[in-house]
């Protein structure tokens, strides 16, 4: 009895490490901006670390979604920080299509980031070096975890990005053109 015991706080243990670990691990993907371009990152830093969060109501209800567990997220208010205001006057919250990883989908009407801005990673060619840059929500139509980018299109019409099988926009039928990632 006691080995059972024993087996079932180790195992507890572990399990509860994993998780832990997997909560602290570095994160990065593909920042897609309103303009067009397309950012890759290996690591998100400040508001897009793995143990942040992101809020908002869904369904009546305020919700928080953990960082960690998302696979995407769509920022379709392009007029807001998406920051946390009490203020009536400034709009600060949007709404926001979050795709977790276990393929669960949420919109989420005045949400927000506990930051206007986040910080991202990249490689300074010039300095030799890894540096940080920001970027305002506002900005950004998308945000995609742990994506390997590969190639993406993009509309010459109304600067939309795709992923690299589409061949034609879906909303005019013109033909996309390949977007080297800065």
């Amino acid at each position: 009895m006691k080995r059972y015991i024993l087996f079932f706080i180790v195992s507890v243990f572990l399990i509860g490490g994993a998780a832990d670990v997997f909560s602290k691990a570095v994160v990065g993907g593909v920042i897609y901006k309103r303009n067009g371009s397309v950012i890759k990152t290996k690591k998100f830093t400040k508001t897009l670390e793995p143990n942040e969060f992101i809020s908002g109501d869904y369904k009546e209800n305020n919700i928080k979604i953990k960082i960690a567990d998302i696979k995407e997220v769509q920022l379709l208010t392009s007029d807001v920080a998406y920051t946390f205001d009490h203020s009536k006057l400034v709009k600060k919250s949007g709404d926001l299509v979050i795709i977790k990883r276990d393929g669960k989908q949420y919109t989420l009407k005045n949400a927000y980031f506990s930051s206007s801005h986040f910080g991202y990673e990249f490689f300074d060619e010039i300095n030799n070096r890894v540096s940080e840059n920001m970027v305002a929500f506002s900005e950004i139509s998308r945000i995609a975890f742990g994506e390997d980018l590969g190639t993406v299109k993009k509309c010459p019409k109304d600067g939309r990005i795709f992923p690299s099988d589409y061949i034609y926009c879906p909303y005019d039928k013109t033909e996309l053109i390949p977007v080297k990632p800065e």
